[in-house]
């Protein structure tokens, strides 16, 4: 016969973490807490050292995984960052690193720990974007490109010219061609510029005004939203797929303030209020990570300003008010215990022991008694009858039964459905060994005429 060992299973919470449409993930927070020099992030990213670089609207900060580092404009210091408003920060093909501030574009002296700003008049322009290309990097203002090229590692001015010649605040860009460039300028709308001659047109697609954010997906397709209109898809040609709104779909929040397609080909959707909605491309079904006040195990803010995700997978989130979050998908979770009565945590931290059955799992506390944990939602039922209980092991005793051995207190049988408690009737001697503590009993039905009591030394 078979020993069933007893096994103890401590379950902390060292990261949050949350399930989202069957993907598990858990996420750190990088907040004023850890001297993050401003909790509003506009700009992210990760350099080839790994290293994490964060824009704010005061100051920069550089993470190495374990500690922050900031970086601020000092006027008597020339090649400290020229302001410590960030716009945009970008790691060329050739691994320069370039900060866009409200005055001035400047790149990042790795050897030496400073910033250099450009020369001449280009020292006195401040640039909203850039986009990354194979052979060069071009930067975006409101009339006018710079082009970075690799090869001769010169910059070459593009001034708009045709349809408009100030595009106010061009905020965002990607290529449609090898020498097309997609903006989308707030408040003034979409439009087309030829990087080769800086010919701007108007698209006759997407006529509204107020463009926030864009991108493409892994088919090529543009997503484009504009001011509390929700998110849009098209072909590459400009015909209309999509519209995902409020009204339409279950996203949950109209004002999208940034948008990315991850390596999965999942659309992640910053908006202001709403938190993170996910769009599953290929289920087209949305999950979404909110601030709830009653869930310590969701997201702290809900109100989000950028998305980036690194080399590795990881996603990283730019907030308005709460920092920095940093989320991993992983392929299990982690729980801690709860406030009282809590339906997202478990009732005490230290499991003692489990068990599963279709649907749910039954879980056993040292000194919160029984917790019933569903898979699918995620959420925790505890039972008041058994609370402060310690619980020994459990087993099935019925379909609609458990056998449960508390610390000190004997077997009981627990009712699946109300929760109520009766005792199971054993021997005097077995019982008075457990209520002195003298053993420990785990617990196993073998069939309808045999129950096994097991403790390190014997069976019983």
């Amino acid at each position: 016969m078979p020993v069933i060992r007893f096994f103890f299973i401590s379950i902390v919470l060292f990261f949050s973490s949350l399930s989202l449409s069957g993907q598990n993930y858990y996420f750190k927070q990088i907040s004023l807490k850890e001297n993050l020099s401003q909790s509003n992030v506009r700009a992210i990213c990760m350099d080839y050292r790994g290293l994490l670089w964060i824009g704010t609207n005061y100051g920069l900060n550089r993470y190495d995984g374990y500690k922050l580092r900031q970086y601020y404009h000092q006027k008597e210091d020339p090649c400290s960052i020229s302001s410590d408003n960030i716009f945009f920060i970008e790691e060329d093909s050739l691994r320069n690193l370039w900060i866009g501030t409200r005055t001035s574009l400047m790149r990042y002296d790795r050897e030496n720990d400073r910033f250099l700003a450009l020369e001449g008049d280009l020292s006195q322009l401040s640039f909203r974007s850039s986009v990354v290309l194979k052979d060069q990097i071009v930067f975006l203002r409101n009339d006018r490109l710079l082009i970075f090229r690799y090869d001769t590692k010169t910059f070459q001015t593009i001034l708009f010219r045709g349809a408009t010649n100030n595009l106010n605040m061009a905020l965002q860009g990607v290529m449609l061609d090898d020498q097309t460039l997609l903006i989308g300028a707030r408040w003034k709308g979409l439009f087309t510029c030829n990087i080769r001659n800086g010919e701007v047109k108007r698209c006759n697609f997407h006529e509204e005004d107020n463009v926030v954010s864009l991108c493409r997906d892994h088919n090529g397709n543009l997503w484009i939203t504009s001011y509390g209109k929700g998110v849009s898809c098209y072909t590459p040609q400009g015909k209309l797929l999509k519209t995902y709104n409020t009204r339409n779909s279950s996203l949950n929040n109209d004002v999208v303030l940034d948008m990315t397609v991850t390596r999965q080909g999942d659309l992640w959707i910053g908006t202001d209020g709403g938190g993170v909605n996910i769009l599953h491309m290929e289920k087209q079904a949305f999950s979404r990570m909110e601030h709830r006040p009653e869930d310590d195990y969701s997201i702290p803010a809900s109100a989000i300003s950028k998305l980036y995700e690194d080399r590795q997978g990881n996603v990283w989130i730019g907030t308005v008010r709460g920092g920095l979050l940093g989320f991993k998908e992983i392929f299990m979770r982690s729980f801690s215990n709860s406030y009282p009565d809590s339906k997202y945590g478990l009732s005490e931290q230290t499991a003692s022991c489990f068990h599963e059955q279709p649907g749910f799992i039954w879980i056993g506390t040292d000194g919160g008694g029984i917790n019933k944990y569903d898979p699918q939602s995620n959420l925790f039922t505890h039972y008041q009858s058994t609370s402060y209980q310690k619980v020994y092991s459990l087993t099935d005793y019925s379909e609609n039964d458990l056998l449960v051995s508390f610390y000190r207190e004997g077997l009981y049988i627990f009712n699946k459905q109300s929760g109520a408690l009766r005792e199971f009737l054993i021997p005097s001697y077995i019982r008075e060994r457990i209520k002195t503590g003298w053993m420990g009993s785990t617990v196993k039905k073998i069939d309808d005429t045999e129950i096994i009591l097991l403790n390190d030394s014997e069976v019983i």
